[in-house]
């Protein structure tokens, strides 16, 4: 039984059987001709699948609600809190359903009008 000792890694054989690539560089000095060999990964052939676009969000936290609408995370709150803007309560927290915001969007843009989110919240 013969046993082959190890080879070194920068050995052709190491790095044919390691995904490596051998590219040859040569000195871009003027009168250098050192030559220098590097080893660069292969780009994986494996497939890969785009991702899947996302779900349309059925709620929407308060924080992404204010950033929508252009206004502090505290006016949400204060107007869900007044019931001045509709939103949904799960133990101590609270989202705001997408279709609330686009129905407000819907309304605004048929009638094409300013929808005010306490008379539209009342109404419903």
């Amino acid at each position: 039984m013969s046993v082959s000792a190890p080879q070194p890694p920068d050995t052709p054989r190491a790095i044919e059987n390691s995904g490596l690539d051998v590219i040859p560089l040569t000195s871009a000095v003027p009168g250098c001709n050192h030559t220098t060999q590097i080893s660069v990964r292969r780009q994986s052939r494996r497939r890969i699948d785009p991702p899947e676009p996302p779900a349309a969000a059925r709620f929407y936290s308060v924080s992404q609600v204010a950033r929508m609408f252009g206004l502090s995370p505290m006016t949400v709150y204060r107007a869900i809190g007044a019931g001045e803007f509709p939103a949904v309560r799960i133990r101590g927290r609270l989202i705001v359903p997408a279709k609330a915001v686009e129905a407000m969007a819907e309304v605004a843009t048929a009638e094409q009008t300013v929808v005010d989110a306490a008379r539209w919240a009342a109404n419903r």
